[in-house]
């Protein structure tokens, strides 16, 4: 119920992808992602527009601390948006193939709705999100 109230104040822009409460702390993290990248500028603009919005008031009376960030390095890609805006950066693949979990790094082609297309040196794959047990960007340093 809260996600979906935070969500509704943050707007379409952005997606709630985690919500995490400590009870003992009063601590409220909450992670979002959009179609753009998510800066510093970002997460102290939706900080203060959660704070604003007093919605999170009702839901801790006696006061909260809040802390809104981006997925970090390595967090799984899980939504089409997410993979939408890393279209030819290399991921780090593991799918389902038949009865098999497949391993695979290969650079990211293209994406709609319901598949993306890899590449790699053996050529082209198509992928259903369903298939796709874990892909995380591969960050590379040079």
């Amino acid at each position: 119920m809260i996600k979906e109230k935070i969500q509704n104040v943050i707007g379409e822009d952005f997606k709630v992808l985690e919500l995490k409460e400590d009870a003992h702390t009063n601590l409220l993290k909450i992670v979002i992602d959009g179609d753009d990248n998510i800066t510093l500028a970002t997460t102290t603009k939706i900080s203060r527009k959660l704070q604003h919005s007093e919605v999170i008031d009702k839901f801790y009376p006696d006061g909260y601390r809040l802390e809104v960030s981006s997925p970090g390095i390595g967090s799984p890609l899980v939504h089409p948006f997410q993979y939408r805006k890393n279209i030819g950066r290399t991921l780090s693949f593991r799918y389902q193939d038949d009865e098999k979990v497949r391993d695979m790094d290969a650079k990211l082609v293209s994406v709609d709705e319901s598949h993306i297309v890899i590449s790699n040196k053996n050529g082209q794959l198509t992928l259903s999100y369903d298939d796709i047990v874990r892909a995380v960007v591969v960050i590379s340093f040079q």
